[in-house]
């Protein structure tokens, strides 16, 4: 049954792309006929209405010159003024017929019409099933072949590359030499990209099999091979656009279904998904786009919320490795740098301009790209050291870093508020479930239902890691005040406030569930160091900010 489908799909995508060519071909015959048509009715045009000849038109006024040369009298300079303003009136006249004849000329040339729905359809749908069909095609090859056993895998891997890379030149082919005479309607079936598009997706496939099936490359080879992969695409996204990123990442996302094995490889499947998550991102950062880098986001955070819930027990420390990838991505590559190109050029400006600080704060340059990322990245931390899933160890060293990687980013950057307060978010509920606060509840009222399962972590540990993410945002929070009050005051009034509430909450929790009672030396002395650097600390930004302004008073003096 797999063969009919792969050489149905292959029947398909051929006839697709010739029906393609005809129908260039056609439409490049027709414009030809129709510039020799505008031609030919110019030139005649052109010999019907000869140029007009203005030689009395020019000896009339230099005769009455001539004439009138050794006249100085009253008379004559009234003769010359009527005649002047008569040739100005007619020259007027004329202008005005003139522009109405060229306006009635522009009413009535056929105005081209909008494209329909129906003929947007009829043009694309081949092309897309087309391409569907060949990147279906490719992967069945791999599949079948592995299913039916009829050649060796050597052999399997090398027919499906030599596939791959022919779709891929095909695209490069088309793009270059047929897509400059297909009519615009036509350019946005994308030929071309669709088809490279079809030889990226088989590509990848082909590699993962290699390595994560039959074991043929290692784990070096198979990263080179996959960036290289990965780049190419990319490279070749600039030119046909963000679709082209978007079919390469849907494939990358769908390639380890297509193509898996038994054994259950962590590290294989997160280090290819990553790979191909920067390779979208930084064809994302070149042409600033939005839709591709949330998606790539969405994609990477379902693949781990799949392998943590599926798999008992799950291994963290892959998913962990994503997910800094994904974070450190979007704080270094794309929007990285958002807050010092803000706004395309004329794009927006006037809303900017009307909105409140406030406003501007929490509405970024690409927020979906950072909201999406922190959603991704405060979901899977959550899960980590949740007691609905089945870990190796208890991840909590995992959480603790993804979470302090979050709020790095937040930060660092002005335009990352999401991700400051998703860290937030994910530091208190984290340190709720490693300190299991609803057995107090439970203890308080026994008639209260227990609202989530009993969390068995060493009360050290637990301890350990809210202390940790409390001093974490202290300092986070001093770096903010420091570098962002001048420049950004909104912002650092935000991170005041999480640095004010996130070490309170986790201590307070920590304190509560593992705490001593009578005498706790652990959280006692935290809680006396944090406040005595806080104090410091503020004692020296308004010693710093008096200096400031005594020495913007003496320059004003001077002055």
């Amino acid at each position: 049954m797999l063969e009919v489908i792969a050489f149905v799909a292959f029947a398909m995508a051929l006839a697709a792309f010739l029906g393609g060519r005809k129908t260039a071909e056609r439409l490049e015959a027709e414009i030809i006929s129709l510039r020799a048509e505008i031609a030919r009715l110019s030139e005649r045009q052109t010999a019907v209405e000869p140029a007009p000849s203005r030689a009395d038109e020019a000896q009339a006024p230099g005769t009455i010159e001539v004439e009138d040369e050794g006249k100085a009298g009253p008379w004559s300079r009234a003769a010359r003024g009527a005649h002047e303003e008569a040739g100005a009136q007619e020259q007027a006249e004329d202008g005005g017929r003139n522009g109405q004849v060229a306006a009635a000329a522009i009413a009535e040339a056929p105005t081209p019409s909008a494209e329909s729905l129906e003929s947007r359809i009829g043009a694309q749908w081949p092309v897309w099933v087309g391409g569907l069909a060949l990147a279906l095609g490719g992967y069945f090859l791999v599949q079948y072949s592995i299913d039916a056993g009829l050649l060796s895998p050597t052999v399997r891997l090398t027919l499906a590359a030599a596939f791959g890379l022919a779709l891929g030149i095909a695209g490069e082919v088309i793009r270059r030499r047929a897509m400059p005479t297909i009519a615009d309607r036509f350019r946005h079936a994308m030929i071309p990209g669709v088809l490279t598009a079809a030889g990226a997706a088989t590509l990848f496939g082909v590699v993962y099999a290699a390595h994560g099936v039959y074991g043929f490359i290692g784990t070096a080879a198979a990263f080179v091979l996959l960036a290289l992969i990965s780049l190419v695409t990319v490279a070749l996204s600039l030119w046909h656009g963000q679709a082209l990123a978007g079919l390469g990442l849907l494939a990358s996302l769908l390639t380890p279904l297509f193509v898996s094995s038994e054994e259950s490889r962590p590290w294989v499947l997160f280090g290819f998904l990553s790979i191909a998550w920067l390779a979208t991102l930084f064809a994302s950062r070149f042409r600033q786009w939005t839709v591709v880098p949330t998606l790539a986001n969405a994609g990477l955070g379902l693949w781990g919320l799949a392998y943590v819930v599926g798999v008992t027990p799950f291994e963290a420390l892959p998913v962990t490795f994503a997910l800094l990838v994904m974070i450190a991505g979007v704080g270094l590559i794309w929007p990285g740098g958002g807050e010092r190109a803000e706004r395309a050029p004329g794009a927006g400006r006037a809303d900017a301009a009307a909105a409140g600080p406030w406003e501007r704060l929490f509405a970024p340059p690409y927020a979906a790209v950072t909201v999406s990322s922190a959603i991704a990245a405060t979901v899977l931390a959550l899960l980590f050291i949740s007691p609905a899933v089945t870990a190796e160890r208890f991840p909590v060293q995992e959480f603790v870093v993804v979470i302090a990687a979050l709020a790095l980013v937040g930060a660092l950057r002005p335009t990352a508020v999401y991700p400051a307060l998703f860290a937030a978010f994910g530091a208190i509920a984290g340190t709720w479930t490693l300190t299991a606060l609803s057995d107090v509840l439970a203890y308080l009222d026994p008639a209260l239902p227990q609202l989530s399962p009993e969390v068995v972590v060493p009360g050290s540990t637990a301890m350990l890691a809210a202390m940790t993410l409390a001093a974490l945002f202290v300092l986070l929070s001093s770096f903010v005040l420091d570098r962002r009050l001048g420049t950004h005051s909104q912002f650092a009034i935000l991170w005041a406030g999480i640095g004010g509430v996130v070490p309170n909450a986790v201590l307070a929790m920590s304190f509560l569930m593992t705490g001593k009672f009578a005498f706790d030396l652990s959280h006692g002395l935290a809680g006396f160091i944090g406040g005595l650097f806080l104090l410091a600390f503020v004692e020296w930004l308004y010693r710093r900010s008096a200096e400031t302004r005594d020495m913007n008073t003496r320059g004003n003096g001077y002055r």
